[in-house]
């Protein structure tokens, strides 16, 4: 009789990358990929449960979809870690997705504080975590001068906690958002996990509403509409939003 071998559960790993290379279990849901990014709507909102899984998700969503910092699709490393997924099996539309997107990915779950200060500053902490990560946009020639000192901005935690600087900080997404277009010549794709958590936490702790204020003000980019003069410079190609809470 033949022994079964089992592969190690993935317990408490939301690493997409992280699980495959490790050979976890992994329910397979890239077939989501294309039900979420064909979908004609410009923002997606999922909500579901703590623990279900929306962290893991996204990430997937992110590695398949980002592209390299030289502007490759990094094609044959995306595809061992996909290997076997269903979404391969679609090569319509993993051609043209697969690597092929500046990707802002982004989780809120860590935006919390016994009050606003200490809430505000984990944000600046977060928004300047993804400075680092972009920091090659710094030597883009395609970026004018005056985004590459608001660049630098972004990327000092200790400046972003100055109130003098709030507008920058709440402007984040929207200035990664248009240099990383410059940059690329594509539109971003914006994932954002666990959005209505600084929103929670605040109710919870008798701060919520400093941070509907300090939230309305990070996520105002999403206002543009067909009606707005700015849309046709809009650089989004899609927002994918993730969290509990219907509406926060």
């Amino acid at each position: 009789m033949t022994e079964k071998t089992f592969k190690p559960l993935p317990l408490g790993n939301e690493d997409f990358v992280s699980l495959r290379n490790k050979g976890h279990y992994y329910v397979d849901k890239t077939p989501y990929l294309k039900n979420v990014f064909t979908e004609p709507s410009s923002v997606l909102l999922f909500t579901r449960p703590r623990r279900f899984g929306k962290t893991l998700l996204m990430d997937m969503f992110a590695t398949f979809l980002t592209i390299g910092e030289d502007g490759s699709d990094n094609r044959e490393y995306k595809e061992k870690l996909f290997d076997g997924l269903e979404i391969l099996k679609d090569k319509e539309f993993t051609d043209e997705y697969m690597g092929q997107f500046p990707v802002i990915y982004l989780s809120l779950k860590s935006v919390d504080g016994q009050d606003f200060k200490d809430a505000y500053g984990k944000l600046a902490e977060l928004v300047a975590g993804l400075g680092e990560q972009f920091s090659f946009l710094k030597e883009s020639e395609k970026i004018s001068k005056e985004q590459k000192e608001v660049l630098s901005i972004l990327k000092n935690q200790v400046t972003l906690q100055n109130p003098d600087y709030r507008f920058i900080l709440t402007g984040a997404l929207k200035t990664y958002s248009n240099c990383l277009y410059k940059h690329y010549g594509k539109k971003v794709i914006l994932l954002i996990d666990e959005y209505d958590v600084p929103l929670a936490k605040a109710s919870e702790k008798g701060y919520h509403y400093e941070m509907v204020t300090l939230i309305s003000q990070f996520f105002d980019f999403m206002n543009i509409t067909p009606n707005n003069n700015e849309y046709e410079a809009y650089p989004i190609e899609k927002i994918v939003l993730t969290g509990c809470l219907k509406v926060a």
